[in-house]
């Protein structure tokens, strides 16, 4: 890539950005669907959409969770905050997350991200259901040990 096409893209993804910050749905999805053509700039993408994901309202934090769905393995180190996002209350919160991890990492078991989403849970039912699709994963399952941990220590 040239030293000019660079300069302009780089001006693009900071307008792109600003613009997924618009209070506007429409421009912050148009901005959205821009974002996720632009896998080579995931470094300078992943920072601010991650803040979405953590701060923004609830229509937000979804676009935001799409985006990193779009961006796939080039997201990959947006995997902590999804998995914190698995934890919230909010049913949506935890789907976007939970296709946004299933993107990034495509070769993970999907019980893995449901196991975790499920630990958070205030159901003994869920918990268990989870405690046990971790112990089939086996090595896979480390990704939710943190959980595991916290929830066992809580029932306690």
């Amino acid at each position: 890539m040239t030293a000019l096409k660079q300069i302009h893209s780089d001006e693009a993804v900071k307008e792109l950005l600003h613009q997924f910050s618009s209070p506007s749905a429409f421009k912050r999805a148009v901005a959205a669907g821009a974002l996720v053509e632009l896998p080579e700039h995931a470094a300078s993408i992943i920072p601010s959409i991650e803040e979405m994901v953590q701060t923004g309202n609830p229509e937000t934090r979804e676009t935001a969770s799409s985006v990193l769905e779009g961006l796939g393995p080039f997201a990959i180190e947006s995997v902590p905050c999804l998995l914190d996002e698995l934890r919230r209350p909010d049913d949506d919160d935890r789907k976007a997350a939970l296709g946004a991890l299933q993107a990034i990492m495509p070769d993970a078991d999907p019980r893995l991200f449901t196991a975790i989403r499920d630990l958070s849970s205030i159901s003994r039912y869920h918990i268990r259901e989870a405690a046990d699709d971790l112990e089939k994963l086996g090595p896979e399952a480390a990704l939710a040990l943190p959980d595991l941990l916290s929830v066992t220590t809580s029932l306690c």
